[in-house]
């Protein structure tokens, strides 16, 4: 039977200390207080995603621990380290993918580094949702921070479906290889 795996930035759960200083794995309000609980138990929905810890926030022992714990909520937690997610999400998704898809291009900063950054997280992104992968699963991937994925999963796993949440064009330098057509993944 095939599942609807969500990839997003960051996973639908937040990990927030206890009492006794150890993370707890916690819903987030907005997304399963949205009335789509019984639909994504009918897709057999699993979530990939970062847990908004990088992974030199948590000892190896923590997050093998946190790990059983998404596990338990159909959750797979994608770590990077501080630096490069600082470069992908404050520099290439903001400071130049968001000036350019709202229309303000005079705002558009473009660095290597951030590109750089940017293709190796959606790289990580594909290399933890291919052993997830089954033939027939859809794959939803949420927003402009993953843009890229959509290409890297189908050069590796062709017989996937997504659904995007926009179409884009060669914006961005060396984007284009990855971006032209690559929203047009089908069964």
């Amino acid at each position: 039977m095939s599942k609807l795996i969500n990839i997003a930035h960051e996973l639908p759960y937040i990990l927030e200390r206890s009492e006794d200083l150890q993370y707890e794995v916690i819903p987030k309000s907005h997304i399963f207080g949205s009335g789509l609980e019984d639909f994504y138990k009918e897709q057999k929905s699993i979530w990939l995603g970062r847990p908004r810890k990088n992974k030199g926030d948590l000892s190896k022992n923590e997050r093998e621990r946190l790990e059983k714990e998404f596990h338990k909520n159909n959750c797979y937690p994608v770590y990077t380290s501080k630096k490069e997610h600082a470069k992908f999400l404050d520099g290439f998704s903001i400071t130049t993918i968001w000036p350019l898809f709202h229309y303000f291009t005079e705002n558009t900063v473009y660095k290597e580094e951030f590109w750089e950054a940017y293709v190796n997280i959606n790289q990580k992104y594909a290399d933890e949702v291919m052993p997830l992968l089954e033939i027939g699963d859809k794959v939803w991937i949420h927003d402009y921070h993953l843009m890229l994925l959509p290409q890297m999963i189908r050069e590796k796993f062709p017989c996937t479906s997504h659904f995007p949440l926009m179409r884009s064009s060669d914006c961005c330098h060396g984007a284009g290889r990855y971006w032209r057509d690559s929203w047009d993944l089908t069964l």
